[in-house]
């Protein structure tokens, strides 16, 4: 009950974090290209950790099969805003803005209306039942083909951040400034307990501990935006 508890306050606490966060940078989309970018991606964080929230706190499985479905208005875009942020940073916002971007959006909105039509498919996740075994109540699942074609999308898309923030800030000369060093860590935390759980490494059991931990992230994208002047 205790380690239940405490996932439920982290998971509240990161919602409020990246939501607060999503109302200061609002402040800057009309002057500031990286705002956009940066407060959709802090909206996103926010709408995911509340699923996460509501899911583990439903009682029955037809419901936490809901909220956990709805985690994917939000999460499937969280890398795609990632690279937008990055090529702003970077000052090559308009390589976000040729034709091809378009297709990038295509297979994340795939996931979403495949995860929100579940019930009556097996093309994304399916089987889903309930595990009451560890601390924390969780669900199971068999996943598609497309769903691994999905998160194998996501993890390209991350790889690419990684590799555009390393070389811009290598030509720069700015790759150990500060600002830059926070930026990595921010976007790298995340990525790191997302695919350790998805090798089956996590300290709760069966529990994805990277919605309950984004205020890690959001903490470094505040000091970066108060501190270094990140917008």
């Amino acid at each position: 009950m205790q380690t239940f508890s405490l996932i439920i306050w982290m998971l509240l606490f990161s919602a409020i974090c990246t939501a607060a966060l999503a109302a200061y940078g609002r402040r800057f989309i009309p002057r500031i290209g990286a705002a956009l970018p940066y407060t959709l991606l802090m909206t996103a964080a926010s709408g995911f950790a509340c699923m996460n929230t509501l899911e583990l706190l439903s009682r029955t499985l037809e419901l936490k099969i809901l909220f956990h479905n709805l985690r994917f208005l939000f999460l499937p875009y969280i890398a795609i805003l990632e690279l937008w942020l990055i090529l702003e940073y970077v000052k090559r916002a308009e390589w976000f803005r040729r034709r091809w971007t378009l297709s990038l959006i295509v297979i994340p909105v795939t996931a979403t209306l495949l995860a929100l039509t579940s019930p009556w498919h097996t093309l994304f996740r399916y089987n889903f039942s309930l595990i009451t075994i560890g601390p924390v109540p969780v669900l199971e699942y068999s996943e598609s083909a497309f769903f691994h074609l999905y998160s194998g999308f996501s993890l390209a898309i991350l790889i690419i951040c990684y590799l555009i923030l390393f070389n811009d800030s290598r030509k720069t000369q700015t790759l150990f400034e500060k600002q830059t060093l926070l930026l990595f860590a921010a976007l790298l935390i995340p990525s790191i307990i997302t695919y350790l759980f998805a090798l089956g490494i996590t300290p709760v059991q069966g529990v994805n501990l990277t919605a309950p931990l984004f205020w890690i992230s959001a903490f470094l994208f505040t000091i970066a935006l108060f501190r270094y002047r990140f917008l």
